[in-house]
């Protein structure tokens, strides 16, 4: 069923001003809505044109432009202005914008960015302000503040059933079609995929990686003489060093595939490897470690709680422990750890779980675990230049990094 042109619709603002929280969480949910309908599509889907207007990136595309709009018309009410600023119907800046020349993801991080800046405000209003009157130009009726919200509420539904009536007509498109599917995507669970991935790990300009080695070397500090825990170790990229700045390294992974290629690089060299899959007990005795390193492997497990109690066990008092992951907001992305097999082409995606932000800060709380730093890591221009592989994360936080003491 074709959409009713948005210019033809009109609006009945007959609701409560009470109802501004309602709508306050769907203009919260849209850029997660966004990723749902765009998760596993490649750059040829999310450009197409289906003859009927703007592509998928293009809708998200112009949800960016307008949203200086919905902000500007803020400022209208904040202004008392007694006639809301017009829209640009020509809508001249999504299609001078070239959207599907850019990267999905600096889109859809610059919308997020947008989206953040006008949900801050609204909700810092004292909820009187959602029954201020203005007139939308347009419309040529009464505009509440709450009514606003709903406008913009209806606006995003509008270019979301939009993405999701192109998406479908693809899907279609392919079940009809004799040529095989343009991309395939293995599902492998963590040991299996890590193992798989061992022959690589090393080899790839990985930007997660990138961001995340010069914070965990600075968190540890003077190594010379610690024992020291490398938990998930890889293919040993802490672990080597650790062991280079003078530490006595236990060094501990579920993949034989990752640990293999770690030993290769230990030849000479004093470091314990053992083959342990987390949550279970770790094979030492309590307090064992001056420091523990836990990097890129905590959403890979689904028990947060166990996990950090074991870490917590295998430390000293004042012990530190340096905490890694992907950043909880490539799930809104539905990025997960991923690499392409060389033998058959095929995308790898490591099984994860979409552990949030408080997740991870509350087992590390209810663990016992003093926070004193976190960091967070986003995707710029001179991350680029080091790695292509990070560009199509331009501007999205990648990284979350935590630096905890076991009191």
């Amino acid at each position: 069923m074709p959409q009713w042109p948005w210019i033809n619709r009109q609006f009945a603002f007959d609701f409560p001003a009470t109802k501004y929280p309602d709508l306050l969480e769907r203009l919260h949910g849209t850029p997660a809505r966004l990723a749902q309908r765009t998760a596993n599509l490649n750059a040829e889907r999310l450009t197409h044109h289906d003859g009927k207007g703007w592509s998928i990136q293009e809708n998200i595309g112009h949800l960016l432009t307008v949203e200086s709009l919905w902000l500007g018309r803020l400022d209208d009410f904040d202004n008392g202005a007694e006639v809301l600023r017009p829209a640009d119907m020509t809508n001249r800046k999504t299609h001078d914008a070239g959207f599907n020349d850019q990267s999905m993801a600096s889109i859809m991080g610059a919308f997020c960015q947008e989206r953040s800046k006008l949900i801050d405000r609204l909700e810092r209003l004292a909820p009187e302000r959602f029954s201020q009157i203005s007139h939308h130009p347009r419309l040529e009726q009464p505009m509440r503040l709450v009514d606003l919200l709903h406008f913009i509420a209806e606006h995003d539904d509008y270019h979301l059933a939009r993405i999701t009536e192109i998406r479908r007509a693809l899907v279609d498109e392919e079940r009809c079609s004799d040529k095989p599917p343009s991309d395939t995507v293995l599902h492998l669970d963590a040991r299996d995929g890590y193992d798989l991935w061992a022959t690589l790990y090393d080899k790839e300009q990985n930007p997660l990686v990138i961001l995340e080695e010069p914070i965990v070397r600075r968190w540890l500090g003077d190594l010379q003489g610690r024992r020291v825990a490398d938990v998930g170790c890889g293919t040993g990229r802490h672990a080597v060093w650790m062991a280079e700045q003078g530490a006595d390294v236990r060094a501990f992974d579920a993949s034989v595939g990752m640990m293999s290629k770690a030993r290769e690089k230990f030849a000479g060299q004093g470091v314990t490897f053992t083959e342990h899959t987390l949550p279970d007990p770790l094979p030492v005795e309590d307090a064992a470690f001056d420091a523990v390193v836990l990097a890129l492997v905590a959403d890979h497990l689904a028990d947060r709680a166990t996990t950090f109690a074991e870490l917590r066990r295998g430390l000293k008092p004042s012990g530190t422990l340096v905490f890694t992951v992907l950043h909880p907001a490539m799930n809104l992305l539905g990025i997960t750890a991923r690499f392409t097999d060389p033998t058959s082409g095929s995308e790898v995606r490591v099984a994860a779980f979409e552990h949030t932000y408080a997740d991870y800060i509350t087992a590390a709380l209810n663990a016992g675990f003093d926070v004193s730093e976190i960091v967070e890591r986003s995707v710029d221009e001179a991350l680029v230049k080091k790695t292509l592989r990070a560009e199509k994360y331009l501007g999205w936080p990648l990284l979350l990094a935590m630096r905890m003491t076991k009191p």
